[in-house]
């Protein structure tokens, strides 16, 4: 007994997408079965496009919400829908009862797979970014732990005529979110996003929105290692390499505030970037980063889990705290010399 969600949701929209990517045909018949009367919600199933509705078919039930569709499968015997992991959790449906369970789902290597948070981000590190920086799906990338569909979630914000003070606030909430509150998500059934889309998301908002703030050292010091790869999922890895982002997204807007973590310091200072290429930024399937002017695909230095810049920092700083130690004498000398020559 199907149950669907009529009012707008981003869950039907990639339900849908997937739908017609992996079974156009069938998909094509469901929306000619029902388009016979208007739709309750106004939009009808199209036969080749995704959208955010999903009328019921007849012979299942309509909620108007994702916890109704899930409160409707508990409730409903030989009833079946799709919500996100967590709703299915929460409802009890954790694969150990057969009565309450989660469907496990084939993917391109043949493997069937539940929705963890490894085999989500498993198959978002296949996804690409666009230029408005949402991402294009892929369904059907190999390895033994991707699950399909899989999506993100986005934040949407106001980037003009906002106080400074609420800027303030919604920088500081994505600082979090997408640090400390990342290494949480796994907990919850969602999988975390990865290196290069917490800073992206983390840079975007502070060279957009004003009156936006850095992160705290905690925060900056809790981006994630890095990004699962195609080439590492292909292998079944399930942990990303340290340092390693996945694409390039494009490049942040002029006057951007760079953040860098060296050594487990931050740095932030505003810089111009410009041009297609990666240098000031790299994005991924399971992340996208804009570092203006660090890009993360670097090779790391020290014990930081973000990218240097390629060299080890340690002999500049040496050389220059020297220079300005012999600058500080230099210039205690010629004020010496300077009451010197007025006494005589």
């Amino acid at each position: 007994m199907p149950v669907t969600e009529s009012d707008p949701a981003g869950t039907n929209f990639v339900l849908e997408e997937y739908c017609i990517d992996e079974q156009p045909a069938v998909w094509a018949q469901y929306a000619k079965n029902v388009a016979g009367s208007p739709p309750p919600s106004g939009v009808p199933i199209n036969a080749t496009t995704p959208g955010s509705n999903w009328e019921a078919p007849g012979n299942g039930y309509d909620e108007s919400s994702t916890p109704a569709v899930a409160s409707n499968v508990v409730n409903s015997a030989g009833a079946i829908g799709a919500v996100q992991e967590n709703y299915a959790t929460d409802s009890g449906f954790t694969g150990s009862n057969p009565a309450k369970a989660v469907a496990e789902m084939q993917n391109a290597s043949g493997k069937f797979t539940l929705p963890t948070p490894v085999d989500v981000a498993s198959a978002l590190a296949y996804a690409t970014q666009l230029p408005d920086g949402t991402h294009k799906l892929d369904f059907n990338g190999l390895g033994p732990n991707v699950y399909n569909p899989s999506t993100y979630s986005y934040l949407l914000t106001p980037t003009k005529g906002w106080a400074t003070a609420k800027g303030a606030t919604m920088s500081q909430f994505v600082n979090y979110v997408l640090t400390l509150g990342q290494q949480a998500a796994p907990k919850f059934g969602y999988a975390s996003l990865g290196l290069s889309l917490e800073r992206y998301g983390i840079d975007q908002v502070i060279a957009n929105v004003p009156g936006a703030v850095d992160p705290t050292t905690a925060e900056s010091a809790a981006y994630a290692c890095g990004d699962l790869t195609p080439t590492e999922v292909q292998a079944g890895q399930t942990t990303p390499t340290c340092g390693v982002t996945n694409g390039s997204p494009p490049p942040p807007p002029p006057g951007a505030t760079a953040i860098a973590t060296v050594n487990g310091n931050t740095a932030a200072g505003k810089a111009v970037v410009a041009g297609a290429g990666s240098g000031g930024s790299a994005a991924g399937g399971s992340g996208s980063s804009s570092g203006g002017g660090v890009d993360p695909s670097v090779a790391l230095t020290g014990s930081s889990p973000l990218a240097g810049t390629g060299s080890n920092p340690a002999p500049l700083v040496v050389i220059g705290l020297v220079l300005v130690a012999a600058g500080w004498i230099g210039r205690r000398r010629l004020q010496a010399q300077s009451r010197t020559g007025r006494s005589s």
